[in-house]
């Protein structure tokens, strides 16, 4: 994605262009470099969530400005980081940290639309 920024041949063209660029891929790229040195699970399960986010926003934008051609990249690399969270591999899903986290992320919240939610409308109180 940076280097689709760098490449950008509008960005050149404008006066602040190079500033605009350096502003904009110097910070993604500090983010990646501390993405790729992500150590533990719970690094990576906080690093992964705004990538995701990132490559969203710039498919969004990529199609508002040049079209769809242009999104593909950032679409396949939001897919890979989303194939992350597949229960891989088969035989032992528990293992990948980023499944059995979105597992229990699902569990939690089904058990919370489960539960009743008391205060709402059930009391005598209400003046009904």
């Amino acid at each position: 994605v940076v280097l689709l920024m760098a490449a950008n041949a509008a960005l050149w063209s404008d006066p602040l262009g190079g500033l605009a660029l350096w502003a904009s891929t110097v910070p993604l790229f500090m983010w990646a470099l501390g993405t790729f040195a992500c150590k533990t699970d719970n690094e990576c399960l906080a690093a992964v969530p705004p990538i995701l986010a990132h490559c969203m926003l710039v498919s969004a934008r990529l199609i508002y400005t040049t079209g769809v051609l242009a999104t593909v990249p950032a679409l396949v690399w939001a897919a890979l980081h989303a194939a992350l969270y597949l229960p891989l591999p088969a035989q032992e899903p528990d293992t990948n940290p980023f499944y059995s986290w979105f597992s229990k992320y699902c569990r939690r919240t089904a058990t919370l639309f489960k539960s009743p939610v008391s205060g709402w409308g059930d009391s005598a109180e209400d003046g009904d």
